[in-house]
C-alpha cells in the first residue's frame, strides 16, 4: 500500500495540472496592449512625470490604472501588470503627477496643476484599442506658465 500512495497522489497532480493548463489558468486579468505616447508640459518633455490611466467608467468592478513614466525624451510607455505591458482596450482619464524637491526646502513642489490629478477634474483623455496604439502627444501648461497667464492648452 505504501507503494501505491505516491503513486495516486502523483497521478492526481497530473490531472489537476492538466485540468489547470487546459481551462488556462484564468488570472482574472485583463488582457493588454501596447501603448505609447509622449507629454509635454510648456512644449518640453515632462521628464520622470508620472502617468495614470483611471477608467472613465468607474463602475467596472474588474478596472485596472496603468501607470508610466516619462523618459528624457518625453516619451512612456504603460504598464499594467508587468513592465511596458501596456494597458487594457477602454477609455480613460489620465493623471498626471509632476513633482520636483525644493532644493533649499527639501519640500515636494507640483509642477503641473492638481487637477491633473484629480479624475473628476483632468480634462485629459485617451482611447486604448486592441493591437499597438500609439497616443497622440499630450500637450499642458505648468504652474508657472498659467500663473504667468500664458493660459491652459491641451492638445
Amino acid at each position: 500500500m505504501r507503494g501505491l500512495l505516491p503513486s495516486i497522489v502523483l497521478w492526481l497532480l497530473g490531472i489537476i495540472a492538466t485540468f489547470a493548463l487546459l481551462t488556462g489558468c484564468s488570472t482574472g486579468r485583463k488582457p493588454t496592449h501596447p501603448v505609447v505616447g509622449k507629454l509635454m508640459v510648456d512644449d518640453s518633455p515632462a521628464t520622470n512625470a508620472i502617468i495614470t490611466l483611471v477608467p472613465v467608467d468607474p463602475s467596472n468592478s474588474n478596472s485596472v490604472n496603468p501607470t508610466g513614466l516619462v523618459q528624457a525624451d518625453g516619451s512612456f510607455h504603460f504598464t499594467t501588470y508587468k513592465p511596458k505591458d501596456g494597458a487594457p482596450e477602454g477609455e480613460y482619464i489620465v493623471l498626471v503627477d509632476w513633482t520636483r524637491v525644493d532644493p533649499k526646502t527639501k519640500a515636494e513642489q507640483a509642477l503641473v496643476s492638481s487637477r491633473y490629478c484629480n479624475p473628476k477634474e483632468s480634462d485629459l483623455r485617451v482611447r486604448i484599442s486592441s493591437g499597438m496604439t500609439e497616443l497622440p502627444p499630450l500637450s499642458i501648461r505648468s504652474i508657472v506658465s498659467e500663473r504667468a497667464g500664458r493660459g491652459y492648452r491641451s492638445r
